[in-house]
């Protein structure tokens, strides 16, 4: 056999080597032609899904506030409205909301259930600033121009602000003052300050607020009590002093 027989490729091989370069071709050309036509369809599905109509309901500052956020929304396909995704936006930019459930209704619209969050307190930061205080003891805003909320005073650090949360509720609960009538919480190490209006005044140890309530509620709702303003000092668990609000002497 000479050297160039040697080197000759077979025919068959060279034909079956083509046919797999082919096949080979044709399945990359179909395979890019599906991812094609998914994304195509998946694209065309996003868009066809796009927000068009909502129902809000809810406070009719929230349902504003909303409204206004679906507006400034360019881009209001499927993936960009998905409930999850709008629910984590609204609660970060709309503070006055406590949550929001968002249920889509297909094929273009979404019905919206928001859930206004309720102020207890006003807190007053380290630079002067007033906050709006929920019932978890969290600051959530600062107080607008123009608005005066009737609610207490808490002036403390804001490390304070969950406990002083169980001290109002605590004064919810008691029958001896209309929570109306409580102006300011003040905190001390080992007491908190509580003031009314007339004068009166309630110095309260830390975590017995429960316990001074309701002992608190045996003598003041008594007739000899009943129809006078106090000033109040139970931190002694011996011994408490009860003043008149504007007088001094201990009773």
């Amino acid at each position: 056999m000479s050297r160039s027989n040697q080197h000759r490729i077979n025919p068959e091989e060279r034909r079956a080597s083509r046919r797999r370069i082919w096949r080979n071709i044709m399945r990359g050309l179909i395979s890019v032609g599906i991812v094609i036509s998914i994304g195509g369809s998946l694209w065309w599905l996003n868009q066809a899904l796009s927000i068009s109509h909502w129902q809000i309901e809810g406070d009719i500052k929230l349902k504003m506030a909303i409204e206004k956020q679906l507006a400034e929304l360019q881009d209001k396909s499927y993936l960009q409205t998905r409930p999850a995704r709008l629910h984590k936006q609204w609660l970060a930019a709309i503070p006055d909301m406590a949550d929001v459930q968002i249920t889509r209704i297909l094929p273009n619209s979404l019905h919206i259930v928001a859930r206004a969050r309720t102020p207890i307190a006003l807190w007053q930061d380290n630079s002067g600033h007033i906050h709006l205080v929920d019932i978890k003891g969290s600051p959530y805003r600062q107080i607008r121009a123009g608005e005066s909320p009737d609610l207490p005073m808490l002036r403390m650090s804001s490390s304070q602000l969950a406990s002083a949360t169980v001290l109002l509720n605590a004064l919810s609960r008691q029958k001896i003052r209309d929570i109306k009538a409580l102006s300011e919480i003040r905190s001390s190490d080992s007491s908190w300050q509580v003031y009314f209006n007339k004068g009166e005044r309630w110095l309260i140890p830390h975590q017995r607020e429960t316990m001074v309530f309701k002992q608190l509620a045996e003598i003041l709702s008594q007739p000899h009590w009943r129809t006078r303003s106090w000033r109040v000092d139970a931190r002694t668990t011996s011994r408490w002093f009860i003043r008149p609000a504007k007088q001094e002497g201990v009773i």
